[in-house]
């Protein structure tokens, strides 16, 4: 049997940012569409839903954006506030894309700032945009390839 990934990570961000009208908007946005997808997996793809870890705390949050040196977007913010990333040992839960945790953001981040070259391919937010860019922008970033592709504007 061959599963159909539930959603991609473009289409389930890009959907949020068309949405948005406001911060408080933005997190309703967010929760109601985990809720639904939960129910999704629930239904579909039991085992993905259980490798979901609990929501990030505030401190978490904080150490992520002070460690990157930024301000996250606030429906990104509860996004992790919802789950914080998957379980280590998880498969993709995204177009074959692992939902990472605070942590694990932080830990693959000071990889490719180490490295141009990184380790590993993932999408990204891109919160410094080139040129004609837009922050909050999805990108992709592939470990072999130096071309930045925009998923989502």
């Amino acid at each position: 049997m061959t599963l159909r990934h539930p959603a991609r990570i473009e289409d389930v961000y890009g959907r949020a940012r068309a949405v948005l009208t406001s911060t408080s908007t933005g997190e309703m946005w967010m929760q109601s569409t985990w809720l639904k997808f939960e129910q999704w997996l629930s239904e579909h793809w039991p085992a993905r839903l259980k490798d979901l870890n609990p929501p990030a705390t505030r401190e978490e949050i904080t150490a992520l954006e002070t460690a990157l040196g930024v301000q996250l977007p606030a429906d990104y913010v509860a996004c992790l506030q919802r789950h914080n990333g998957q379980a280590a040992a998880a498969r993709g839960l995204f177009d074959c894309a692992k939902f990472l945790s605070t942590t694990e953001i932080l830990s693959q981040w000071s990889i490719w700032e180490k490295s141009p070259d990184g380790a590993g391919d993932h999408h990204c937010l891109d919160l410094a945009p080139a040129d004609g860019g837009v922050s909050g922008q999805v990108i992709d970033m592939w470990h072999d390839m130096s071309d930045r592709n925009v998923l989502e504007p």
